[in-house]
């Protein structure tokens, strides 16, 4: 029993914190996992450039932010313009096992994954028994 709530308890924490924001932004779809090691994002950010994307972290806020850019063709060569430019932010509370200073992102064909490391004390370990 305690140790479903200890699971309920991470589950709820590693999710979208609600955030009152005074622009239009759209909350990117994400994919969240956990390995042994590792908790993993993947948040589908399409035609955000690396340049474009900021990440930020404070204390147990973890902060997605990215922007489109809006195409540079004149208005007389567009024939149909349904791509408009986007802002993304998605903002996250984070367990209190990740260890603040081994989170790696990585962006690689729209898909953001940001790689969030446990703390070594709280990775799952065998015990030698004597």
């Amino acid at each position: 029993m305690a140790k479903e709530k200890a699971l309920q308890k991470r589950e709820n924490t590693l999710t979208q914190k609600d955030v009152e924001i005074n622009e239009r932004y759209i909350a990117p779809d994400v994919d969240i996992y956990e390995t042994n090691s590792d908790y993993v994002i993947l948040a589908d950010l399409p035609g955000v450039s690396k340049e474009r994307l900021s990440i930020k972290l404070d204390r147990n806020d973890l902060s997605i932010t990215g922007n489109t850019v809006k195409s540079d063709l004149s208005k007389d060569n567009i024939l149909v313009n349904e791509c408009c430019p986007a802002s993304y932010h998605r903002h996250f509370t984070l367990p209190d096992d990740v260890d603040r200073n081994k989170i790696d992102a990585k962006l690689e064909n729209g898909v953001l994954k940001i790689t969030l490391s446990k703390k070594e004390d709280y990775k799952p370990r065998d015990i030698k028994i004597n």
